[in-house]
């Protein structure tokens, strides 16, 4: 049975890493652990003709401040119209997650390698970031009281 362009790329990808066996599952996704630290998911999304990158960044409970809250939404604002990876919340998990798209149709190994790095480093910024004792020094968030203005409411390693 021959391989999808998309199973073939990850194929490529995990051979580039030292990693034959990564493969994409039935869903067409797959996970790798890089540094036993940062765990990102690959999905492929094809009618969309994109790749969605996923790493948890924290949890909720680690945004101490109103002051991290702003910070992270005015930091997503920008990251969305510069087209970088972007913050959100995972209804399921209740975690923080950094989401990023990538359209498939230029996608080869070369740049899912430079991409990827490139994810990676963004998640190290927002997991340092998110815990920063620069946020925790300053008061934190009163939970919404339902009034206006009431506070915010498979595995590979590498």
């Amino acid at each position: 049975m021959s391989l999808s362009p998309f199973e073939q790329l990850i194929k490529e990808f995990g051979q580039t890493l030292g990693l034959p066996e990564l493969a994409l599952d039935e869903e067409s996704r797959c996970h790798l652990v890089v540094d036993d630290e940062i765990l990102i998911s690959f999905e492929f999304q094809a009618e969309e003709g994109q790749l969605l990158l996923s790493a948890p960044v924290g949890d909720p409970s680690e945004l101490g401040s109103e002051d991290l809250l702003k910070h992270l939404l005015v930091s997503n604002l920008t990251a969305a119209a510069m087209g970088e990876p972007i913050l959100g919340l995972e209804p399921t998990t209740q975690t923080l997650l950094l989401v990023h798209r990538l359209p498939t149709e230029h996608l080869d190994n070369a740049r899912l390698q430079t991409d990827v790095e490139r994810f990676i480093a963004f998640v190290e910024h927002w997991q340092t970031e998110i815990r920063s004792e620069h946020w925790k020094e300053q008061t934190a968030p009163e939970h919404n009281t339902g009034e206006p203005n009431s506070g915010p409411g498979h595995f590979m390693s590498v």
